[in-house]
């Protein structure tokens, strides 16, 4: 049998609690770093993906994991059998559900007008049903609310991380 799995690395989730500069004030810590890499060479293109989206609310989630679909860098990764494979490949996958269904999904988590906005969005059918897999694992599981908790009362300076 074959086993697809997602790796997710959120970040930091929030604006520094001491910003060092004037840019951390208004943009976290990994947007930030975007620029950086950018100004850098070391990428092709600014990644949308924000973490603070990421642990907000169901919108700003759908939100964070379209940008992350949509420029990945290494912040979401795809394996097939536990080998890494390139993110277009995933693209590819077949996948059972109706569009119907991903809509009534979606509506559920975010609303009527954010689901609709997402289906005429420029990812694949089957880049649109992981992605909702993974948001409902995300709302299910509650693992971002834990994770901000643990980031918000860690003594563990956030650079460090």
């Amino acid at each position: 049998s074959i086993t697809y799995s997602f790796e997710l690395k959120p970040k930091w989730g929030d604006l520094p609690k001491n910003p060092l500069s004037k840019a951390e004030k208004v943009m976290c810590r990994h947007c930030i770093q975007q620029y950086q890499k950018l100004r850098m060479g070391k990428v092709k293109e600014i990644s949308q993906f924000c973490p603070i989206q990421l642990f907000g609310d169901s919108k700003s989630q759908l939100t964070a994991l379209m940008a992350l679909f949509q420029t990945p860098q290494n912040n979401f990764v795809f394996r097939v059998n536990g080998e890494h494979r390139n993110i277009n490949e995933m693209r590819e996958l077949p996948f059972p559900w109706d569009k119907a269904v991903i809509l009534e999904e979606l509506t559920d988590l975010c609303d009527a007008e954010m689901a609709a906005e997402f289906m005429h969005s420029t990812l694949s059918h089957t880049e649109q049903s992981i992605l909702l897999l993974v948001l409902q694992a995300l709302q299910h599981s509650h693992i971002l609310d834990l994770l901000k908790h643990i980031q918000n009362v860690s003594d563990i300076d956030r650079k460090s991380v």
